[in-house]
């Protein structure tokens, strides 16, 4: 029988039977939603790497709600004004910007610091979700 959910854990449950994607368990929006956190997170800055695809692209999609400038890294250009683009092409939630980052060379990485410090005085969130 499944643990039943409390105020602490409240999705305990959902995680009893994972089934993979689609089932109970809930999703980043649906925790934002239940929280009431839309727009919590207005004049903060996310930075999320590798935020082009899979989770890191979901993470900066649910994010936005919370009203965050995100910034998401990865190391095609192509891939991140694509992946801003889709961000942002229904003119809700947060501003999105891409920033080139490859984390498997150093200068690039400094590099990306450099353009991220002229672009924003202030780092309040990191999801090191790339590397």
């Amino acid at each position: 029988m499944p643990a039943p959910a409390t105020p602490y854990r409240p999705y305990l449950s959902r995680f009893q039977d994972p089934q993979g994607p689609g089932d109970q368990r809930p999703t980043a929006d649906e925790i934002i939603k239940n929280l009431k956190a839309e727009g919590s997170l207005e004049g903060k800055v996310v930075l999320i790497t590798g935020g082009t695809g899979g989770l890191g692209l979901e993470t900066a999609r649910s994010l936005r709600v919370t009203g965050a400038k995100i910034f998401i890294t990865a190391r095609s250009e192509k891939k991140g004004r694509a992946a801003v683009e889709a961000l942002s092409s229904d003119g809700k939630g947060a501003v999105v910007e891409f920033i080139v980052m490859d984390l498997a060379s150093l200068k690039s990485v400094r590099s990306a610091a450099t353009e991220f410090k002229k672009r924003s005085d202030r780092l309040d969130i990191l999801i090191t979700n790339a590397g």
